[in-house]
């Protein structure tokens, strides 16, 4: 769960994100995921291969 909105650009690797539903969902280089729901259990995650993943998250104001 995120502290605040936020943008998370990923920039190098692939991760793998686990939603509460367990849904899982896929991500890599050039994703950008607007992260807005701040309550409930949140996501696990999960690095894919061998590459380090590198994000840039960028907190939005209220």
């Amino acid at each position: 769960t995120a502290p605040r909105r936020q943008y998370s650009i990923s920039l190098t690797g692939s991760v793998e994100l686990g939603l509460p539903d367990g849904t899982l969902k896929q991500y890599g280089p050039g994703t950008v995921l607007l992260a807005e729901d701040m309550t409930g259990t949140g996501h696990s995650t999960r690095v894919i291969g061998d590459e380090d993943r590198f994000t840039i998250i960028i907190p939005l104001s209220d």
